[in-house]
């Protein structure tokens, strides 16, 4: 049954999110960052990506999984030198 708009949300009236609620990502995390450096390393446009080589990972959800990387300190957590 599709739940009615007090069952979405809690107590304090805010919209609850189901949990796992969403599409999973196709493209792991270990072929997103290989795309990233062949990139970096070839000098290449990123629309000119091999889809056929990272498994179709498309250039929106590369810039979009870069960019949630970068914001989260991924790259930054990689080059540091200790």
């Amino acid at each position: 049954m599709i739940p009615t708009k007090e069952e979405c949300r809690d107590k304090n009236g805010e919209y609850k999110r189901k949990s796992g609620g969403g599409r999973k990502r196709k493209e792991d995390d270990r072929s997103c960052f290989a795309a990233m450096v062949y990139v970096l390393r070839t000098g290449i446009i990123g629309n000119a990506l091999p889809r056929e080589k990272f498994g179709g990972l498309g250039t929106s959800a590369l810039h979009h999984r870069f960019q949630l990387w970068e914001r989260g300190g991924l790259f930054e957590r990689i080059w540091v030198v200790e």
